[in-house]
């Protein structure tokens, strides 16, 4: 199932620059960490290498169209091909994913989707002290049911297309270093038709979303980078105003100070606080300003366990009449085990807070996901799932819980 993609998109990829070795991050991490006797080799392609790989699975949802009453349940075939191809090079580097994801329910045809893409990234590299990194997407996507912005009464799940740029650099000469990233993503909305037939317009949600970031570290000691970072950003709609005659163009920046941790072997974490704000140009929305605070641990309590933790504070952009936006407090933690060498099991739980500015909306959402995989040979795996949320909402008839369970079994070369 598709996941909600949120303006700070998981961790950019300034924070992931600045923030640790990449390489070190995955010998931490069980779940990621490379297994050269269950990895795949790839196909070699002059300075590439190529890696296909197909995914099938089974999924029963309780609730399909995420309701408080009246809830239908399904079984739902996934289909998952993909194809990455990374470059193979000394210095520099190139990496590129096409996808396809496709959604067949038993009993409720109308809620079949089928969302495919195209990812890459790269990095040239300057200098041992200097380099340059970006990348580029093009998905076709679609709203999940229960997701803050679905659309309720449409007859099937919103599509819409997500086009997504970033570039920068980062030079570190010495223990001062410093990143410096633009970032842009257009959100493009097809119209849905409700129960009865009419066209429900989805245009005045599609828009342009510009930020422009800045971090600036200074290695204190080994392992550890006291930093501060800054970013604006710019929303930009392309119907002003929109069906309710609301203008929700709006400009906002983000000031933050912290510090980041990396032990070899040990913990790779970063920690930080400051101020973020957003302000409106439709006077009929209150410019917002609250205090942020951040975190991302990767702990390796052991060899064979990592614990993950997040924290993270966004401006995110929604359709609900009269207001302007909504705060999203989101806090989340798992542990990966690794039971063998080719057996790995994991656990994640989360809580979210979603308070709504100008409506009295305010929503909480727990999640709790277990999942195990099977590494059969390097060439094939084999795993299950299971999932539970549960959003209560001080707004009548916004509430539902859902639980899913899956299995699935993959081929990779």
């Amino acid at each position: 199932m598709m996941k909600k993609f949120s303006l700070m998109a998981g961790v950019s990829i300034l924070a992931l620059m600045m923030g640790a070795d990449l390489t070190a991050a995955q010998e931490l991490d069980v779940s990621k960490r490379p297994r050269p006797e269950y990895d795949p080799v790839g196909l070699r392609a002059g300075s590439f290498l190529v890696f296909p790989k197909i995914e099938l699975g089974e999924t029963y949802n309780s609730n399909i169209y995420a309701t408080e009453t009246n809830t239908d349940d399904d079984w739902i075939t996934t289909i998952k091909p993909s194809v990455t191809v990374n470059s193979d090079w000394n210095n520099h580097a190139l990496n590129a994913t096409a996808y396809l994801d496709q959604g067949l329910y038993a009993s409720h045809s109308g809620e079949d989707f089928t969302d495919y893409g195209l990812l890459a990234d790269g990095r040239i590299d300057i200098q041992r002290t200097a380099y340059l990194f970006g990348g580029g997407s093009a998905q076709h996507l679609h709203e999940a049911r229960g997701s803050e912005d679905s659309i309720t009464g449409a007859t099937e799940p919103t599509q819409y297309n997500r086009y997504a740029a970033n570039v920068g650099g980062t030079y570190k000469p010495n223990r001062l270093g410093v990143t410096v990233e633009g970032t842009w993503l257009q959100l493009d909305y097809d119209n849905d038709i409700n129960n009865a037939g009419a066209v429900i317009n989805n245009q005045d949600r599609d828009r342009n979303l510009y930020g422009e970031r800045l971090r600036i570290g200074y290695d204190v000691q080994p392992g550890y980078t006291a930093f501060v970072q800054g970013s604006l950003n710019q929303r930009d709609y392309d119907t002003v105003p929109d069906d309710n005659g609301f203008n929700r163009n709006s400009d906002g920046y983000r000031i933050d100070a912290g510090i980041a941790i990396s032990l070899t072997n040990v913990i790779d974490a970063e920690f930080f606080g400051g101020y973020f704000a957003q302000n409106y140009d439709d006077p009929a929305f209150s410019d917002i300003g609250e205090f942020d605070a951040g975190a991302r641990v990767l702990w390796s309590v052991s060899p064979l366990a990592t614990v993950k933790a997040t924290l993270a504070r966004e401006v995110e952009e929604t359709v609900q009449v009269n207001a302007s936006s909504y705060i999203a407090t989101i806090a989340e933690v798992g542990i990966d085990y690794e039971v063998r060498r080719n057996i790995l099991i994991g656990a994640t739980g989360s809580f979210t807070n979603n308070d709504y500015q100008g409506i009295p909306q305010d929503d909480d959402v727990w999640r709790l996901n277990l999942n195990g995989k099977y590494l059969i040979t390097r060439n094939f795996y084999a795993g299950a799932r299971v999932g539970w949320t549960d959003r209560n909402s001080n707004v009548a008839g916004n509430s539902y819980d859902q639980y899913t369970v899956g299995a699935f079994v993959g081929a990779q070369f």
